[in-house]
């Protein structure tokens, strides 16, 4: 059992690479907007609703292209401001998720926000213009919400609680569609309602906010069945499965799976090496194995639990396995890792924990490192961005695709690539 001075000790040394971290990730602020083919859409997106015009890039969820509008029609919008919204996000997010397992284990909470800070998932996306630092930070506020709810034993706090809940999940699911899965949680929260066996004793400011919680998570689903987005993500994930031999899209499908949990494990972006191949999928596959044995006896039947179940079950059944899909669920993961006995149950446990963790650290420095040197490339950004600096060099899958893109790329430099 560590003493009560290296306790100290540890915390300080996390408060201060933590607020260090967080410094460098302030200075990507700086950074030009950095485009990807989603961020060219949703910020389209963003200007026609900015506008008052069609969208030229339809079937995505609303949220995040309706915040950059407002953003634009408060003559605030510049890629500064959108990194910066991205920070604020990320930051709201690791508090919540801090709050989370501090609970759970006291002093965790720093620890899982460094890691998650020093993962180049997060340092890849904080200087671009996409929904998911949005997303992180709405969906892991509700979480943490619920996550409360369940500890508490006065019925109007709870449900004052559960209302703000579901108003951020709501928030959430226009943000990204895999926001329905913080319906369940918040559905079984609700149906586990310890005062539900003593109808009597529940006031009646409890029963009507608990009965708009669930009126409000059900319209929000409704909503999302019926937009446009739902349909369309729901119709290509359908597709891959129906047009293709199911068992080998499967098997395929799997191994994708594990690839990226290999990149996402191992810290570096698996498209850098493609020469790795199927070792990264085994990597991916032992480690999360690993993360799994650590967990799985410790994980508690809480909202936080079931959400983590609900949103890897979404995820396996998807037809996607992009790497920055786990963005929204990576620190809870690593905060069950970190709560477990397990993860400390022996000398070899703990050793080998460390060594992994000290190699995480130093890719994730060298991760921060190049985005750093990006962001003060200054006249030659495009040069080490890539793409000059985004562009798609005209698709040759779908040409018409990439001088649709370039021209969006063109317009929104114009119109939001300026000072501070």
């Amino acid at each position: 059992m560590p003493s009560s001075s290296y306790r100290v000790s540890r915390d300080r040394v996390l408060s201060y690479a933590l607020g260090a971290t967080s410094f460098l990730y302030l200075l990507q602020c700086l950074s030009p907007l950095r485009f990807g083919g989603d961020s060219v859409r949703y910020l389209s997106y963003a200007v026609s609703i900015a506008d008052g015009t069609a969208p030229d890039a339809a079937g995505y969820p609303p949220g995040y292209p309706a915040f950059i509008a407002l953003l634009d029609r408060l003559h605030i919008a510049s890629g500064f401001t959108f990194n910066l919204a991205n920070c604020a996000f990320f930051a709201i997010g690791l508090i919540s998720v801090r709050r989370i397992f501090n609970a759970r284990r006291e002093g965790t909470g720093n620890l899982v926000a460094l890691i998650t800070l020093m993962s180049w998932l997060f340092i890849r996306v904080i200087a671009m213009p996409i929904p998911e630092p949005m997303f992180f930070g709405s969906s892991l506020v509700a979480v943490a919400l619920m996550d409360e709810s369940a500890r508490t034993t006065r019925g109007s706090r709870r449900a004052v609680m559960l209302l703000a809940a579901a108003v951020l999940s709501a928030i959430a699911m226009t943000t990204r569609v895999v926001g329905v899965c913080l319906v369940v949680p918040l559905v079984w929260i609700v149906l586990r309602d310890p005062s539900a066996a003593r109808p009597q004793k529940r006031s009646k400011l409890s029963r009507w906010l608990l009965a708009l919680v669930t009126l409000i998570a059900l319209a929000a689903v409704s909503i999302l069945v019926t937009h446009n987005s739902f349909r369309k993500y729901a119709a290509d994930s359908a597709a891959q499965y129906l047009h293709h031999d199911f068992f080998h899209f499967a098997v395929q499908h799997m191994i994708g799976i594990f690839w990226t949990l290999g990149s996402v494990t191992l810290n570096f972006p698996g498209t850098r090496f493609h020469s790795l191949g199927i070792t990264l999928a085994v990597a991916g596959m032992v480690l999360s194995t690993v993360a799994v044995w650590i967990i799985r006896p410790h994980m508690p039947t809480s909202p936080v639990g079931v959400y983590v179940v609900t949103f890897l079950a979404v995820l396996v059944a998807w037809s996607q396995f992009a790497d920055r899909l786990w963005i929204p669920v990576f620190p809870l993961i690593v905060g069950y890792v970190l709560v477990s006995p397990r993860a400390y149950s022996s000398r070899l446990v703990r050793n080998a924990g460390k060594v992994y963790l000290a190699l995480f650290m130093i890719a994730g420095l060298a991760a921060l490192a190049y985005s750093t040197r990006i962001t003060f490339a200054g006249d030659n950004f495009t040069k080490e961005y890539g793409k000059a600096g985004g562009m798609s060099f005209g698709s040759s899958k779908n040409a018409e695709w990439g001088k649709w893109h370039d021209k969006w790329v063109m317009i929104l430099r114009a119109r939001y690539e300026h000072g501070i």
